[in-house]
């Protein structure tokens, strides 16, 4: 019985602050040159799911293209390594890709796949990236801005940023910066 109504209260916790639709908006970037983005190191400068992950040392992703259509990510999430394969068409609308849900109370992470689309990237120094699905009854959505520099972004790349997540209907999702800053791996 205890268990049950945690794991009740986490469901509700997430479900206040992440039970709403897709923004069927954020859409992929117009032409969109996969193959540059998904090259090199990102680092996760905000998120809208930060909250519960106190732990977090260094959120990152390493990407090496691999064969046509698919790229490998090395990340660190927890102090956890994982590696993908992500499939990606640039013809299609997204990509699947996962995201970890957390759920503080039990200090437990659960994981999901989702709809991701690259909403912008320069390439050079920032990305965005959103991702939603269902985990059960509930719609998660997460909202990521990345960096290629070590969890900062320059003033005019944050203009930018903040311009397209307008444009895009993003910018209702509340963003936690990161904790971490100066990672060094």
């Amino acid at each position: 019985m205890k268990v049950d109504l945690i794991v009740f209260i986490n469901i509700l916790i997430l479900s206040t602050v992440h039970c709403q639709q897709c923004i069927k908006s954020a859409k992929n970037m117009q032409n969109l040159n996969i193959t540059r983005f998904a090259t090199g190191r990102w680092y996760v400068y905000k998120s809208s799911l930060l909250y519960g992950q106190l732990k977090v040392s260094c959120t990152y992703g390493d990407f090496k293209n691999s064969t046509f259509g698919k790229f490998n990510v090395n990340y660190i999430v927890l102090n956890k390594k994982r590696s993908d394969v992500i499939p990606y068409n640039k013809n299609q609308l997204g990509f699947d890709a996962d995201i970890s849900v957390p759920f503080p109370i039990l200090n437990l992470n659960i994981t999901m796949t989702a709809k991701s689309v690259i909403v912008g990237t320069d390439y050079d120094n920032y990305g965005i990236i959103y991702g939603c699905g269902n985990l059960g009854f509930v719609t998660v959505s997460e909202l990521l801005i990345i960096s290629r520099s070590n969890y900062t972004l320059d003033a005019n790349s944050t203009a930018i940023v903040n311009s397209t997540l307008i444009s895009s209907g993003l910018n209702k999702i509340a963003l936690k910066t990161s904790p971490v800053s100066n990672c060094k791996n």
